[in-house]
């Protein structure tokens, strides 16, 4: 399944003359399973986590986990090239091993797909398009099939602002420690009206100004 984020919100093509050439001609995103994507997705991620995460490659030096599997995958392709890619796993079993904290809130909201492994490229301006391209897309997608009403993930301090723009907000008040990645976390979610409202062509075009 492809579908082009600015036909949906009205960006680029016919008559547009903001971010025409460099917001989202061109791109599409594709939500496959991990037999048909699995060698890309390992290469990008491989060298993705060398220069920005080195302790998931000693984790996983061949790029893949255990959920990779079971999970789906959607991939950002822009003139051919995989550019980003961020897993969904239709349940949250990651995130409820992490802590029990997590583990309450997910049992009673589990009609949510969680996200992980994002992986982006280029500087900083082109990762931002991208991962609300992935993101929204993703979001769009999981909502038309009727499986899941949002996503659901965590991320550092330092990346909280950036999800709290296109609709993410945070499960608790504080964020958690967790042992097993040695660094405090928030749990985030966002169900698709969120990420919609947040997600205007207006809006959009401001965070990459």
């Amino acid at each position: 399944m492809s579908l082009n984020l600015a036909r949906d919100l009205g960006i680029g093509g016919v008559g547009s003359t903001t971010h025409q050439s460099n917001l989202v001609d061109e791109v599409q995103v594709e939500i496959q399973n991990w037999d048909s994507v699995s060698h890309q997705v390992c290469a990008l991620r491989k060298v993705q986590w060398a220069l920005h995460s080195p302790w998931l490659l000693e984790l996983y030096p061949d790029g893949e986990d255990p959920f990779d599997q079971y999970s789906d995958h959607a991939l950002l392709i822009e003139d051919g090239q995989l550019m980003s890619s961020v897993r969904l796993t239709p349940s949250t079993s990651e995130l409820q091993a992490c802590h029990g904290q997590f583990k309450k809130f997910l049992t009673e909201n589990q009609n949510y797909a969680e996200i992980g492994r994002l992986i982006t490229t280029g500087n900083r301006v082109e990762r931002v398009r991208q991962s609300y391209t992935l993101l929204l897309e993703a979001g769009k997608i999981y909502y038309e099939r009727g499986q899941h009403k949002g996503l659901v993930g965590i991320c550092r301090s330092e990346k909280l602002r950036f999800f709290k723009r296109f609709g993410f907000v945070p499960a608790f008040a504080e964020a958690t420690y967790l042992a097993s990645r040695k660094n405090v976390y928030w749990l985030i979610y966002s169900d698709w009206n969120s990420m919609i409202e947040k997600t205007r062509a207006n809006e959009l075009l401001e965070v990459l100004k």
